[in-house]
């Protein structure tokens, strides 16, 4: 960093967010056991930018993403077997780590139950 420029906080990080954006990646945990802790994460980032954007006059839709990995078995039980086999190798970008925090977002499971999570974070606003 040059000499008298000072580092941007995470606030002023989001207001040029808001102001200048369309697109937000959302970040989270790792550990598809921690879906509904990351759920509130996501959740609460999602209306700080919202509200940072009304303060700027902002009324076009942000599109907020999130990245995520999907194991889908017949049963939930399978599934977790496998999540869980894969989160014991932990988590190492060297070796493919990103497995591992792309579960975070906890689409682990039947069709149905992973049917259900989209369909809540579509509701809450992650486009993609």
């Amino acid at each position: 960093m040059k000499a008298g420029r000072r580092r941007r906080s995470l606030a002023d990080e989001l207001d040029i967010i808001a102001q200048r954006c369309q697109n937000k990646f959302v970040p989270y945990e790792i550990g598809f056991r921690n879906y509904e802790r990351n759920y509130e994460l996501i959740r609460r980032q999602i209306d700080e930018v919202n509200e940072r954007r009304a303060r700027f006059g902002k009324t076009d839709p942000m599109g907020y993403c999130i990245s995520t990995n999907v194991i889908c078995r017949d049963t939930q039980a399978e599934a977790e077997a496998i999540a869980d086999g894969i989160e014991s190798g932990g988590y190492d970008k060297k070796s493919g780590g990103t497995a591992v925090k792309g579960l975070g977002t906890g689409l682990v499971g039947t069709p149905e139950f992973i049917a259900q999570r989209i369909r809540r974070y579509e509701d809450m606003g992650i486009t993609t």
